[in-house]
């Protein structure tokens, strides 16, 4: 549609005479408003304009031989100013509707009725027009010493447009193309005169990403832009709504959410609603493989693959943006660079953008775009921990093999402690042998939500889309540039999750009771209690950590090296002396023959029990219905509900262009947990905190600390539950020379958790000589066999989860540690959750309401990891019962696994030189007898594993040279 057509059938709804002062001098205002009906909407406009104005559009359009045929003409001057008011408005009007009534309209009336052919692209049309844009806006480029002199770019002709969510500017109001978008924030000033402006006519607006400066015509039109300006940001919901944790964003209510367990429902979902996409979609991913299959098996659904799926609807017109994180080729074997090309070859429509750059400019290359995030037609998101790449596909049942190639095709059958991958453009061909070596199963948790939450996260997905085409190309290219009309909100709301939400719904309300329960904060429980002098001073510390001050500052921990080609041969790089071999020493061999000893004999005093908590798991592999067995089977119909959800992330300088780091997601972890009242729930790929020591910084172990310390002294049963992985997932075995990164993050680990005086463990052991009691750590593990002989490996926790009383959610795609957790490293995305729809539970023995949303995903977890169905223990994780199932469970599993397949990592295994020793012990003979009793994937986190061993970076190591910041 062009600006012809969209100008027919214009009117005129009314008009009026304003009077406007400047420097005691008084002008008349011509105010006309504009009312035009497009696509069953009707938009209305004003513009103000000065005699003059008419005149001089009269006297441009005079000799315009389309108009020949109206009676579009205005009376001389001087005739005009003779004229009452009320018939000097009528003649303006007269004229402009006569201008209105030609079939074709020059460009100057165009430009006069302030109209461009993205007008009514948006939900209500707002002021524009031309400006003259002076210098970069963008603070990114400004910070850059070529490129910060606005004298030197001078003045550029622009068309600038106000929308409800920010201002946008153009070449011209015929062009669709955005050269820039200027997003309202929380943080957006509108400054205007020479002194703040440079120029009198000036008007300059200074967000996050911005200091954008531009210049009108005369005084009259400055403070016509920042009266609209202002009426349009004023009325916007950052102005008018809360915002906590210092994020960016707002809480939003009455959303509709889903969450995922494994990836098996996640992919399937997301290919079905990818499927229904009709105008833009977004995605950014740490790691991304155009050809893998989102649906499972393979062979029912041969046209599941991800570029397939994008490639077809990008044949029907819909946009699609990919940001992906450009990795270092000789440190990661991503290749980002094929998915890149493969997306862009098969379709225009699809465009694809890796970052960050390393160029002669400088840039970052030691942090990621770590964001996993999907969002479609603005009707729905999906996010989490989930990337669109290899490996990621699981059920919840974790099977170690797939010899026949159904579900985990190729290079999907993977495990990369054995081999990472490598040529993942040669997908086809098995990175391990599929017949011998187990898969290293993945579990992960994702959610999606619909409702004007995914309008948050699509401008999170514009501001670094915009940020990224500004490093890239500077100030060359802005064909990628995403505009603000492509957040248009959608009404569509899928009709599955209509379903869902309406039977939750009704099941909810037959359960729920009318009962006051109190939700208040941990200062709020302890108003009661006598107060000791070591109370109130741990009291006073504990509101002081959970006010962050603004002014903090991330002091980051700085070493030099040198060049690229260092960084380079440290990676590529295998040390090549081995660790001494040894054999187990004799005082260590007699204590583990004792502990076997006393396993035994627990083991037969608790074989009475043992039959119930077997009979509520059964592992029935007869057919590949069983073999895909889901999270659905569980309670999918009670996964959705009306929630209050809040965007958080990590933002800083590199990744979005902003001026104040935002660390948003460590605010609200650290601000959750303290004001927790019962338990947390904790799942995590990585555990490093300030507990660790120098140079760690984020503060959740800390929090954790001061929460449990006030329990102690309040006497209150209060319990944190910690899921981790065995080990990080690189290549290589623990006691290999080559396997330094490995180790270095094992390190950082039990350093956070019990090993050295700032330790969680070391701490609360001042307090309590059991600190056991108030925080766990548990792994996940599982078993099988391939080919009749029996394998085992870990269950590798990728999730970024955090579930606080059953009542509040926090998941996305950060760790705890300090490259997702401190702003200006790693870019991730998360969301805080709480539902407003409430069910009956117990915690700590008393009948409580807690939250559907929350309680019903940690449920799901717990029984996919317990492997137990007796619901009425797993609802109150501070009861015996639930001690009973889960912690001792979890004790059995970890011994049957050590007298089955002297695994490692494990308790017994104080040293590098013990590990080959150690595997040695396996009996696979007793596989038949010890296997059934294990039950779930449950096992204890080896605390005391390696603890005598100095497991940091040493200086004759390589990896010495990097920064340590680079490993926490």
């Amino acid at each position: 549609m062009d600006l012809q057509e969209l100008v027919r059938k214009v009117t005129i709804e009314r008009s009026t005479i304003l009077k406007y002062t400047v420097e005691s001098q008084v002008f008349m205002l011509y105010s006309l408003t504009f009312k035009k009906l497009f696509n069953n909407k009707e938009y209305t406009w004003k513009i103000n304009r000065k005699a003059e104005d008419y005149f001089k559009l009269s006297k441009t359009l005079k000799h315009y031989p389309v108009l020949g045929n109206t009676n579009a003409s205005l009376p001389y001057y001087k005739n005009f100013l003779k004229l009452e008011d009320v018939e000097k408005l009528r003649v303006i009007v007269a004229f402009i509707r006569e201008l209105l009534k030609a079939d074709t309209h020059p460009e100057q009336f165009i430009e006069f009725l302030e109209l461009s052919i993205m007008s009514f692209s948006s939900t209500e049309k707002y002021k524009e027009g031309y400006v003259y844009k002076y210098g970069s806006g963008r603070l990114s480029n400004q910070k850059r010493c070529f490129n910060c002199c606005n004298k030197i770019l001078g003045k550029k002709k622009r068309w600038l447009r106000i929308t409800s969510d920010g201002l946008e500017y153009r070449l011209s109001n015929t062009s669709e193309m955005v050269e820039e978008v200027i997003q309202f924030a929380k943080k957006f000033d509108i400054l205007y005169g020479a002194k703040d402006a440079e120029f009198i006519s000036g008007i300059k607006i200074a967000s996050p990403q911005h200091r954008f400066i531009f210049i009108v015509n005369d005084i009259q039109k400055r403070d016509e832009w920042v009266e609209a300006i202002n009426a349009v940001y004023n009325a916007s919901e950052f102005r008018i709504s809360m915002v906590r944790h210092k994020s960016s964003f707002i809480i939003r209510e009455n959303i509709i959410g889903q969450f995922y367990i494994d990836g098996n429902d996640y992919f399937s979902d997301v290919y079905d609603r990818l499927s229904e996409a009709k105008k833009a979609v977004c995605i950014s991913d740490w790691w991304l493989t155009p050809d893998m299959e989102l649906k499972r098996p393979c062979s029912k659904t041969p046209n599941s693959k991800i570029i397939d799926l994008l490639g077809e609807i990008a044949d029907r017109g819909v946009k699609i943006y990919i940001l992906l994180y450009k990795e270092l080729s000789f440190a990661l074997t991503l290749n980002s660079l094929y998915s890149k090309r493969e997306l862009q070859n098969r379709s225009p429509n699809i465009k694809v953008l890796r970052h960050p750059t390393v160029s002669i400019r400088g840039g970052n290359f030691i942090w990621s775009h770590h964001t996993k995030l999907i969002c479609i037609d603005n009707a729905c998101a999906f996010l989490g921990g989930l990337d669109l790449c290899w490996g990621r596909w699981d059920t919840p049942n974790h099977y170690l093999d797939d010899v026949e190639g159904e579900f985990w095709p190729g290079i999907d059958y993977s495990n990369s402690r054995i081999a990472d991958f490598v040529k993942v453009d040669d997908f086809e061909t098995d990175s391990i042998d599929r017949r011998s070596e187990p898969r290293m199963p993945w579990h992960d948790v994702a959610i999606m939500v619909s409702g004007v939450v995914v309008k948050d996260l699509w401008i999170h997905f514009m501001q670094v889309w915009n940020h990224v085409i500004k490093d890239i190309t500077g100030n060359k290219n802005r064909e990628h540039m995403m505009p603000l009309h492509d957040m248009t909100i959608h009404q569509r709301i899928t009709n599955n999750l209509v379903d869902l939400l309406a039977k939750a719904s009704q099941e909810v309300s037959e359960k729920i009771k009318s009962m006051p329960i109190d939700f208040g904060g941990l200062m709020n429980r302890i108003k009661n209690l006598e107060e000791s002098e070591e109370v109130t001073k741990l009291k006073a510390k504990f509101e002081k950590e959970r006010k962050i001050s603004e002014s903090e500052e991330i002091k980051i921990t700085k070493k030099k090296f040198n060049a690229l080609s260092i960084f380079a041969n440290i990676v590529k790089s295998k040390l090549l002396n081995p660790y001494p071999e040894a054999h187990i020493s004799r005082d260590l061999a007699k204590a583990r023959a004792e502990d076997y000893e006393t396993n035994l004999k627990e083991e037969e005093e608790e074989e009475k029990n043992e039959s119930i908590l077997t009979a509520e798991y059964t592992d029935d592999r007869r057919s590949f219905e069983h073999f895909s067995r889901t999270s659905k089977d569980y309670f999918t119909e009670l996964n959705t509900g009306y929630l209050e959800c809040q965007v958080l992330r990590s933002a800083g300088s590199w990744n979005f262009g902003i001026d104040t780091t935002e660390e948003s997601i460590h605010n609200a972890y650290l601000n959750i947990i303290y004001d927790s009242t019962n338990f947390i729930y904790i799942e995590n790929q990585f555990f490093i905190s300030s507990t660790a020591g120098k140079p760690v910084l984020n503060r959740i172990g800390e929090a954790l600390i001061k929460r449990i310390e006030m329990a102690i002294l309040c006497g209150e049963n209060y319990k944190v539950i910690v899921i981790l992985p065995l080990l990080p997932a690189f290549e290589g075995s623990v006691d290999d020379p080559a396997a330094t990164v490995l180790r270095v993050q094992l390190h950082w680990e039990y350093r956070t958790i019990c090993r050295g005086k700032k330790s969680i463990y070391e701490r609360l052991k001042q307090k309590t000589s059991t600190p056991e009691k108030y925080i766990k750590f548990f792994s996940l593990r599982t078993h099988g066999k391939i080919l009749g002989k029996p394998v085992t490996e870990m269950i590798y926790v990728h999730s970024k989860l955090m579930i606080v009383d059953d009542k509040i959610v926090i998941i996305g795609s950060a760790n705890i540690n300090d490259r997702s957790m401190v702003g200006n490293r790693d870019s991730e995305i998360a969301m805080i959750i709480e539902d407003k729809e409430k069910i009956m539970s117990v915690l700590n023995g008393q009948d409580i309401e807690v939250s559907k949303f929350a309680y019903n995903f940690r449920m799901n977890l717990l029984q996919e990891h317990s492997g137990s169905k007796n619901m009425m223990a797993l609802r109150d994780p501070m009861s015996d019962e639930f001690y009973r199932i889960f912690d001792r469970q979890a004790k059995k599993n970890t011994r049957r696994y050590r007298k089955i397949f002297a695994c490692y990592p494990d308790d017994l295994i104080r040293s590098l030189n013990m590990v080959q020793d150690f595997m040695k012990e396996a009996r696979l003979d007793l596989y038949e007898e010890y296997s059934k009793k294990i039950v779930g994937h449950l096992v204890e986190f080896p605390l005391k594993f390696l603890e005598d061993e100095n497991l940091k970076i040493n200086v004759s190591q390589k990896e010495y040279l990097l920064p340590e910041i680079t490993f926490t």
